[in-house]
Order: structure tokens, then sequence, then C-alpha cells
């Protein structure tokens, strides 16, 4: 999406994920799951939330699949679009 991304290695759930991390933009996991990190301190979500910026892309590499998401589009304030606030719920 042409942002600067910096390259993390996450431990979580006893898995090691790849994460591309867009320090420029918030991370909307640090804004709802913070709670969430005294009962789940192991949990992928929780790990996301402390990261330095927006994930953008998650990856794991079990050795026989490869799970990933990406963030295929960032919307600026001013878009014209409203992001629904049950969409930050955990």
């Amino acid at each position: 999406l042409g942002l600067p991304t910096r390259r993390i290695e996450v431990r979580a759930e006893g898995k090691k994920f790849t994460v591309l991390v867009a320090p420029s933009l918030p991370n909307p996991y640090a804004m709802c799951l913070l709670n969430a990190a005294l009962e789940e301190a192991d949990s992928l979500h929780v790990k996301l939330a402390a990261l330095p910026g927006m994930p953008m892309q998650v990856e794991n590499n079990s050795g026989e699949v490869t799970m990933r998401w990406e963030v295929l589009v960032v919307k600026q304030p001013g878009d014209g679009e409203k992001v629904d606030q049950a969409a930050f719920k955990p």
C-alpha cells in the first residue's frame, strides 16, 4: 500500500508469526485488547496489541500450511466512509 513497514517475529500460542507493521498507523489491537492482556497473555491478538504500529500482514508457516492475512485497504480520515464501532470490539 506504499506505507513503510517493519518485519517483526512474534511468538504466541506456541507458534512463530512473522508480522509486517506500519509504524506510521495506529495499532487497532492496542486500542481494543489491552484488558484481555491480563487474561490471555500468550494470545496472538494480545501480542499484536503490543506492536508499535498497525499489523499489516500476519503469517504463520507450520511446515504444511501457511496461514496469512493482510490489510488490503487503509481508509484515511475524510474518505467519506464511517467505520462501525462494533468492528473494534474483540
